[in-house]
């Protein structure tokens, strides 16, 4: 889920994502408060298996782009 909702919120913003490493410095860079939700979340479920807070988060990430589909998802990339 981490991964996915990364790549939605940094495609959003018109930025680069990134693997490893990167992901989190690309996420964060591209959008810090929502970024650090993500990440937040990912820790919670990797330490506590508390799966809410990054549910919460993804959630999150899908209302910045409109909602969650449940058909016809399609994805434009800018210019």
């Amino acid at each position: 889920m981490l991964r996915t909702a990364a790549d939605l919120v940094t495609a959003h913003h018109g930025a680069w994502t990134g693997i490893g490493k990167w992901l989190p410095r690309r996420l964060l860079s591209a959008d810090p408060a929502l970024g650090k939700a993500l990440l937040d979340g990912h820790q919670a479920v990797a330490e506590h298996a508390e799966l809410l807070p990054l549910a919460t988060a993804v959630k999150q990430a899908l209302d910045l782009l409109g909602g969650p589909l449940l058909e016809g998802y399609s994805h434009r990339w800018r210019a």
